[in-house]
């Protein structure tokens, strides 16, 4: 695994129309309110306030200077394995403690206030009796904490991750604001509702797809089928050659497919990383193979489909059980047959 960790936090700009109308979000609208008569518009000039919320719904944050926050968190997943793109290579980080998963939640935040503003202080998530901070995953494009001096009528998308227990079925999002706007919110969020990524991929079936990838390169991989027999046949160039297994062996026709479903080009698995488990050995692919419809691996453009096989020898008196494939560095993807 790549366990290089940072702040985690994804921002992206939605929209910045400094002076403008505002911007439109895929979240649930704002209602302006102009004078505060709940604790849901709270001004700075009253005492540190507590606001709870369902997830999903808004809060509208105000401070004695003017400044204005719709805050909303608009969707949860929950996931055992998150990957980071770089160029075309993808690695993958598990949860530093054993029993935990990541809760990543988006948030959008629109600036509705006449100046220029900051994030509220903190965030956490409360679960089991515990309150954890967004953890420190590997992102490139910045951390919650660095996303300061948004524009007024300026919308961004943000994304935090947690490690909490796998087993907690209910919990909060807590965003705390005692300085600037003298609040602390609490979303609670039904766990059992939030969206769970596959996260083993060590249980696949034969014809089973994974997605292997967040934002940025992705690609989806799928072991199509496994074949056994005692000869085999390709034609190049209108020329046929066929190859017959030698005493005593097998040979076993993989077939794999895989897409980019992201965006640039992604690198696909390398043949070296294939293993066909039958009995109690492993096997290499051999270098027979369909010219033009070999495996290869390497760069696959967006958008792009493609089917290859490979190629092993086995003894003829063993069944193939599994194919083993490493996805991407530290992250094994089995499949049963």
């Amino acid at each position: 695994m790549d366990l290089r960790r940072r702040q985690l936090c994804k921002y992206v700009v939605v929209s910045g129309l400094a002076g403008g109308a505002g911007c439109q979000t895929s979240g649930p609208a704002v209602e302006t309110v102009e004078e505060p008569d709940s604790d849901s518009d709270l001004d700075a000039n009253e005492p540190v306030k507590t606001i709870d919320r369902e997830f999903g719904e808004a809060v509208r944050l105000k401070s004695g200077d003017g400044e204005q926050l719709a805050v909303t968190p608009t969707n949860a997943r929950l996931a055992s394995v998150f990957f980071e793109g770089e160029s075309a290579d993808i690695s993958s980080v598990e949860p530093e403690t054993r029993g935990q998963v990541f809760l990543e939640i988006a948030i959008d935040v629109e600036n509705t206030g006449g100046g220029v503003t900051d994030l509220p202080d903190e965030i956490s998530f409360r679960a089991d009796g515990s309150e954890y901070g967004f953890d420190e995953y590997a992102n490139p494009r910045g951390s919650y904490d660095e996303l300061e001096n948004i524009s007024p009528g300026s919308t961004y998308e943000a994304l935090v991750t947690f490690e909490i227990p796998v087993t907690a079925s209910e919990g909060e999002l807590v965003l705390s604001s005692e300085h600037s706007f003298d609040t602390i919110v609490n979303w609670s969020l039904d766990l059992d509702t939030v969206t769970r990524d596959p996260g083993d991929y060590t249980d696949l079936s034969i014809g089973t797809g994974v997605t292997v990838g967040r934002t940025g390169p992705q690609f989806s991989f799928t072991v199509a089928s496994v074949e056994t027999m005692q000869e085999y046949t390709y034609t190049s160039s209108g020329q046929s050659e066929t190859h017959v297994a030698d005493d005593g062996k097998q040979f076993v026709r993989v077939t794999v497919s895989a897409e980019n479903t992201g965006t640039g080009r992604v690198k696909l698995p390398r043949p070296s990383v294939f293993t066909l488990i039958a009995g109690s050995s492993q096997y290499e692919h051999s270098a027979y193979g369909v010219r033009g419809e070999t495996y290869t691996g390497g760069l696959l453009s967006e958008g792009v489909q493609t089917e290859a096989e490979l190629l092993f020898e086995i003894p003829e008196d063993h069944d193939p059980s599994r194919v083993e494939i490493e996805l991407v560095d530290g992250l094994l993807g089995t499949w049963t047959v």
